[in-house]
């Protein structure tokens, strides 16, 4: 609190305070100035009632402190979000999450599970009714072109699964939260996924997804780190977002879906998510003479071996003058 007046508040003054979570019932509480508050001085005050914030989810915290000669009352009081929710700490990386089978049984269709993957929460405060969580399920979505036929992972359906928000409830936001993940030495994180997001509707009519991110740290919410991104057709796209600003800082990713849009034609889905430290790996060794590329030794960012089959880039190196002959 700030005397933001001109003349001090005395000792022995009594300042009723009060704080309310998500506009529930206020916490009530006073304290006594042991020593004037000056001018332009702050001074902190730890209420003895806790705030109960175990809900999954965004909270709204609201404080107000009351001074009855105060003759402006339009700053007594202050708001701020809070976000709790998602108990895995990941520490190891590449992290990869498929969104295989939750809730599902591989071959056998299924009318989807809202049960989200190990460390994932769904948010309890962003929206009620229908559409309102992330669904997860291995076999093309109701509403049919609305969503992708199959994951991007097998592309067969019933092998394999996604997350999607169905467009079937007017919803501003619908909020899926990762993992909470510690990027202590993690010099260029970068988060990949694949996301599926097609129209079939008129123009106008699109659902979005976002990603914002949380410093679990300092509570700051960075928004719109990847999005507002619409309809991008009718196959899976890959998704890059480069997360070094948030280097060394523990943070969760939120998939932000809107889809408030008038219309039911615009699933979302999302799959094959990834945390990396993205430096680059070395390639293969230097060869003299006629040299041999062995792209089935190949990398992704991920770490993981990439198929000749596979859609480069791939990269070599080569003096002036020589002759470089890719052969597949």
């Amino acid at each position: 609190m700030r005397n933001r007046g001109t003349n001090p508040i005395p000792t022995g003054t009594v300042i009723p305070v009060s704080y309310s979570v998500d506009g529930g019932t206020a916490v009530n509480e006073s304290f006594v100035l042991s020593s004037p508050l000056l001018s332009g001085h702050t001074l902190t005050y730890a209420f003895v009632t806790t705030a109960d914030l175990s809900a999954l989810g965004s909270h709204t915290l609201t404080a107000t402190a009351t001074y009855l000669l105060d003759l402006n009352n339009s700053n007594d009081s202050s708001s701020t979000t809070i976000g709790s929710g998602g108990s895995l700490r990941v520490v190891n990386y590449p992290f990869v999450e498929e969104f295989d089978f939750h809730g599902n049984t591989p071959n056998v269709p299924s009318t989807s599970s809202a049960t989200p993957p190990v460390g994932f929460v769904q948010e309890t405060a962003d929206g009620s009714g229908p559409g309102s969580n992330w669904r997860f399920r291995n076999d093309p979505t109701p509403t049919g072109a609305a969503g992708p036929p199959a994951d991007h992972t097998l592309g067969i359906p019933g092998q394999g699964g996604f997350a999607y928000v169905d467009d079937d409830g007017e919803q501003a936001t619908v909020n899926l939260r990762s993992p909470c993940f510690d990027l202590t030495g993690v010099t260029t994180p970068r988060l990949r996924f694949f996301i599926y997001s097609n129209n079939i509707g008129t123009t106008g009519t699109d659902s979005t997804l976002s990603v914002d991110i949380i410093d679990q740290g300092s509570g700051l919410v960075t928004t719109s780190v990847y999005g507002p991104a619409g309809s991008l057709g009718s196959s899976w796209q890959v998704v890059d977002v480069d997360l070094m600003a948030f280097s060394g800082q523990l943070i969760q990713c939120v998939l932000r879906a809107n889809t408030q849009n008038g219309a039911n034609t615009h699933d979302i889905a999302i799959d094959d998510l990834s945390l990396f430290d993205n430096v680059p790996l070395l390639g293969q060794a230097p060869q003299f003479g006629t040299a041999v590329l062995d792209i089935n030794s190949s990398r992704n960012p991920h770490g993981s071996a990439v198929s000749s089959g596979l859609n480069g880039p791939y990269f070599s190196t080569i003096n002036t003058g020589d002759t470089l002959v890719f052969s597949m």
